[in-house]
C-alpha cells in the first residue's frame, strides 16, 4: 500500500553534487542565493525565506558563506503542488517514491516526526 506523502515541508540536506532547487545546491556560495529574484517573506541571521512563483515557500540557510540547508514548504494551494525537487509532487509523491529516489529511509527528528490536523496526518521525513 502506498503511503501518501502529504507533508507540508520537504526538508533536504544534500551534498553539493546532488539535487538543486532553483539552481542552488548544498555548498553553493551565498552570492548565488542573493541572485534569487523572489519575494522575501522572512529574513533572519543566516536564513532567508522566499515565496516561489507557485505560491510555496523556499527557505535557504547559509553558514560560513555557503548553503547548508534548503526547505521547500507546500502551503497546500492547488497551484503549488509542484515541489522544487524534480519529479516530486506535493500530495501525491509517496514516501516509498522518495526512498527509492534517494536510496535511504531518511531520518525523523523526534520532536517533529509527525503532526495531525482534523483531516490529515502529516509526516516530516528528512533526507541527508
Amino acid at each position: 500500500m502506498k503511503t501518501l506523502f502529504a507533508a507540508l515541508t520537504l526538508l533536504l540536506a544534500f551534498t553539493a553534487t546532488d539535487i538543486a532547487m532553483l539552481n542552488l545546491k548544498i555548498g553553493s556560495p551565498d552570492a548565488d542565493v542573493k541572485k534569487l529574484k523572489l519575494e522575501v517573506v522572512a529574513n533572519e541571521e543566516g536564513m532567508t525565506k522566499y515565496r516561489t512563483e507557485n505560491g510555496n515557500d523556499f527557505s535557504v540557510t547559509t553558514e560560513n558563506g555557503k548553503v547548508v540547508f534548503m526547505e521547500n514548504d507546500w502551503l497546500q494551494g492547488v497551484k503549488g503542488t509542484q515541489a522544487l525537487v524534480p519529479g516530486f509532487t506535493f500530495g501525491t509523491t509517496t514516501l516509498k517514491d522518495i526512498r527509492a529516489k534517494f536510496g535511504t529511509n531518511g531520518f525523523i527528528h523526534t520532536n517533529v516526526g509527525s503532526t495531525q490536523t482534523d483531516t490529515h496526518l502529516i509526516m516530516l521525513n528528512c533526507f541527508e
